[in-house]
């Protein structure tokens, strides 16, 4: 009776143990993947950034500050597109273009490059937090992603100076909202698997003791 007991009482503390060690190890891999996935989220956020800077950067705010309707295809009109073509040719993104903010807070198109269904000079955009970040001089991405008439879109925009450093425009970068999930959760199944292998690992650990113990008594 009283190997019985302690037996009992041992079996009671090793299940104990059993299922505080699966709980860490699922709390410690919980926190892992999530700390991987917030890193992971700031690289694809910073590298949407780049671009958007790096666009911005090339551009002329004076020329982009002076075109209309009317003289689109002009010389300065064409050196700009020119600019986010290439960036539209050579880089994975979706769109690329130029917006200007107005006065009223709406934001309408400048400069589309897109081959097959560009947005028409003047024609409004939707307005998000990034969006309105970036017409105040702070290069921003979109937290969420948003609709439109071409798609569901993460953005990342980058503001365009004039030579009297005044925000004239801004450079939008439009990526596949797929595209980002697939880059913010690159890692997750790496995770979800050495959790399952870590858990697999302490049961089997588990009852190799159980049955060491079972035998002592």
């Amino acid at each position: 009776m009283e190997k019985d007991k302690k037996y009992k009482t041992s079996m009671r503390n090793f299940i104990i143990a059993l299922i505080l060690l699966l709980a860490t190890n699922v709390m410690m891999g919980v926190t892992m993947m999530l700390m991987a996935k917030s890193t992971i989220k700031s690289q694809v956020e910073q590298r949407m950034l780049d671009v958007a800077n790096s666009a911005a950067s090339q551009l002329d705010g004076d020329s982009l500050k002076s075109i209309t309707e009317q003289n689109i295809g002009s010389d300065e009109y064409n050196r700009e597109y020119k600019i986010l073509r290439s960036f539209q040719d050579n880089i994975k993104l979706d769109y690329i273009y130029t917006v200007k903010p107005h006065d009223d807070g709406t934001f309408s198109f400048i400069i589309d490059p897109d081959p097959e269904d560009p947005g028409d000079f003047g024609e409004k955009i939707q307005r998000t937090q990034a969006i309105v970040a970036a017409s105040k001089g702070t290069p921003s991405v979109d937290k969420e992603p948003h609709k439109d008439y071409w798609g569901n879109f993460y953005s990342a925009y980058s503001p365009v100076y004039d030579s009297n450093k005044n925000v004239v425009a801004i450079v939008g970068v439009d990526f596949d909202a797929n595209w980002y999930g697939k880059q913010t959760d690159a890692h997750k199944y790496l995770f979800l698997i050495m959790i399952m292998v870590a858990m697999i690992i302490g049961i089997v650990l588990a009852f190799i003791m159980m049955s060491q113990n079972r035998k002592r008594f």
